[in-house]
């Protein structure tokens, strides 16, 4: 039987899960996410998305390209449309399109299994049977999301989960003051390490460092950071990847929120593949480029300033 065109292998959030109802057909509020798109409430504050699956929590900041969902609403926030998607949920207006236009627009992109021509109908709408194999593979899907894996107590990450959602991508020292940021400000990925390290009590410079800066202090002064193997990264230690001099797009930091699993590792970052501060993975969070630089994974000097406890 001849295979109907299906949604790419990112598909992240399950039509099940969201209350899609299998029993309807030409599901008009069916839509998939065609820009990275955060989610906000009422007021516009961003918001976490979560999935269990096997027990295990999972969560992500964004909806990523390629993810159905079902929007019922259409709600004016501040001038701006949004589409509501769950319980004080809101995703962009913009941001989506029909089931029916993503088929037509990405009819020889990457398919996902199981999906046949018995699945949709002329309109390019999911059937009952369509909408429930979706959601069945949806519901197995967690490569996008976000699961920590070790319950490690560090101060470090305590404050770096703080600033989940802070800060725009932008001016390094964009924050204002780091014992208590402007959370509208702006940073870069490093920038969010040095505030995070800051808040938790570590002897860091008194401005924020860069890449370059950390990788060299990891292998060889040691002033901040040891040079640890990755196989013995975990929770709270931090990844340094540079490229060349290691400045501006050439250079990452983050994070760990659980231990070392190559590119499946868990972080949070300021910037990757998000404008704020965001749970992520490795690999989805470095480009090519990144990805063949020089990784340095470290380990923060226990050096605490003396007025903090």
């Amino acid at each position: 039987m001849k295979k109907l065109s299906k949604l790419v292998a990112s598909v992240a959030f399950s039509v099940g899960l969201l209350g899609v109802s299998t029993t309807a057909h030409a599901a008009d509020n069916h839509y998939v996410v065609k820009h990275n798109s955060f989610v906000y409430n009422s007021k516009l504050k961003k918001v976490n998305l979560y999935k269990k699956v096997a027990g295990k929590k999972y969560t992500s900041t964004t909806y990523r390209v390629g993810t159905t969902l079902t929007a019922d609403n259409v709600k004016t926030i501040k001038g701006k449309k949004y589409y509501q998607i769950g319980n004080n949920k809101f995703v962009r207006t913009s941001n989506l399109q029909t089931f029916a236009d993503y088929l037509k627009k990405n009819k020889n992109k990457v398919v996902m299994p199981d999906l046949d021509e018995t699945d949709s109908d002329a309109q390019g709408n999911l059937t009952d049977s369509g909408l429930k194999k979706v959601a069945e593979n949806n519901q197995k899907d967690t490569t996008i999301y976000h699961r920590e894996d070790s319950k490690m107590k560090s101060k470090l990450l305590s404050k770096a989960k703080n600033l989940f959602g802070a800060f725009h991508y932008g001016n390094h020292l964009g924050f204002g003051n780091w014992a208590s940021p402007n959370r509208k400000g702006t940073t870069d990925c490093s920038g969010f390490v040095w505030i995070a390290m800051k808040q938790a009590g570590y002897n860091v410079s008194e401005k924020a460092f860069a890449t370059p800066t950390m990788e060299s202090d990891a292998r060889i002064n040691h002033q901040y950071f040891t040079k640890i193997s990755a196989s013995k990264a975990k929770a709270g230690d931090v990844m340094i990847v540079n490229v060349g001099n290691g400045l501006y797009s050439n250079g990452h930091a983050a994070i760990l929120t659980g231990n070392y699993h190559g590119l499946a590792t868990p972080i949070i970052q300021m910037g990757g593949n998000g404008n704020s501060v965001n749970y992520s993975t490795l690999g989805p969070s470095l480009g090519q480029t990144l990805l063949g630089g020089r990784f340095t994974y470290a380990r923060p000097v226990m050096s605490y300033q003396k007025d903090q406890n």
